[in-house]
């Protein structure tokens, strides 16, 4: 409801079982009549409320990488990003001063304040002491031409104290979701940081499929998880090392959780040539088997509908159809309370490494979900 109790604004999905499809703002009077789309904005966001005066609401959307804070007019419906750079993960406002938290990737989480129409500022140093003992490298953005020849967005990190001259082993992060983006933004899983504090070059690519693009960019994803997005991932590896001769692409290693695992795993089958070793947390092995086990009831709509209507798509997507081809180390981990992607499919991907010969190890997580969320045993 709007602060006056007169309307009602709400997220509406545009077609029916379909993951990623960005949300219509839509709004209508407080008992529901003369509704109407608000917008037509293919950056739709995950949540919404009022500004405290009514004339406005507020939403957090990715967008060309960022996740970016919204102000959308509730008359016109016209749309103005309140934030640039980074992601913001939480706001509030009330008469006429807004506070939201942002992080990134060189910052973790600080509060930023602004009054009406004037200057944000940064209310917060946060963790100002361990974050001055860091050497946390800036992202370089890079985009190419990926699938179809469309454009594609990725990044580059330099290893912590980069010599110049020195060429450095590399790793390339996949995300996971698949519709669920890379954003300038501060995990506390899976942070690039991490790796270039270990010495990597590390590299991550924005493949379709990812939202903040438009909605048919992350549309093209459907019916091709194992095709476009590798084409993606190929292309912008070899942009990225092309472009910085200090990558070393004999010494790299892929990794990747959720979707990226699964990747990791069509990675291992399709294309292990420039690979060292494989990574893979919480990923696919068998999709036709996923699809009927996990705890998201529609997933099935990635793929059009259910596998034994749409088998031999199925089967052109499916890690387990490509095993025969893989020879890369592998590190397998997997929690037992993984109901998102189950724990049978990682115990699948470490037994055809171990049928095949394959130097492989299996972390088991006992006390984890789909995601390691327990500091100790992240680490």
């Amino acid at each position: 409801y709007s602060p006056d109790g007169r309307r009602l604004a709400w997220l509406a999905g545009r077609r029916e079982n379909v993951g990623g499809d960005q949300p219509v703002v839509m709004v209508a009077d407080a008992d529901g009549s003369n509704a109407r789309a608000l917008t037509d904005w293919d950056r739709g966001p995950g949540g919404l409320s009022w500004r405290s005066d009514g004339r406005a609401l507020y939403g957090t959307a990715s967008d060309n990488g960022q996740q970016k804070l919204f102000e959308i007019d509730a008359r016109t419906g016209s749309v103005a990003a309140l934030t640039d750079q980074g992601a913001v993960s939480a706001y509030d406002e009330a008469r006429g001063v807004l506070v939201w938290a942002q992080d990134g990737f060189t910052s973790p989480t600080q509060l930023w304040v602004r009054r009406g129409s004037g200057e944000a500022r940064r209310l917060t140093d946060h963790n100002a002491d361990a974050v001055a003992r860091l050497d946390l490298p800036e992202p370089e953005l890079f985009t190419f031409a990926g699938w179809n020849g469309e454009p594609v967005q990725g990044w580059v990190f330099k290893p912590a104290g980069f010599v110049e001259g020195r060429r450095y082993p590399a790793v390339h992060l996949i995300h996971g979701g698949p519709k669920s983006p890379w954003t300038d933004s501060w995990s506390y899983r899976w942070n690039p940081q991490v790796y270039t504090a270990a010495g990597y070059a590390v590299v991550m690519i924005n493949f379709h499929g990812s939202p903040g693009f438009g909605q048919a960019f992350t549309d093209a994803i459907n019916d091709h998880w194992g095709d476009r997005p590798l084409e993606d991932l190929q292309k912008g590896w070899q942009a990225a090392t092309a472009a910085n001769p200090w990558i070393d692409g004999g010494r790299a290693c892929a990794l990747g959780a959720s979707y990226g695992g699964y990747m990791v795993n069509m990675i291992a089958g399709r294309w292990n040539e420039p690979w060292r070793c494989l990574v893979n947390h919480a990923g696919v092995f068998d999709v036709p088997q996923l699809m009927n086990a996990m705890d998201i009831g529609n997933f099935i709509w990635e793929f059009g509908g259910p596998s034994w209507e749409r088998k031999e798509l199925y089967d052109r997507h499916n890690p387990e159809t490509y095993v025969s081809n893989w020879s890369k180390p592998m590190l397998v981990l997997h929690g037992s309370r993984d109901f998102r992607v189950p724990e049978e499919q990682g115990l699948a991907t470490f037994s055809a490494l171990q049928r095949l010969g394959i130097p492989s190890r299996y972390v088991h997580i006992p006390d984890e979900n789909h995601w390691v969320l327990k500091a100790r045993n992240w680490v």
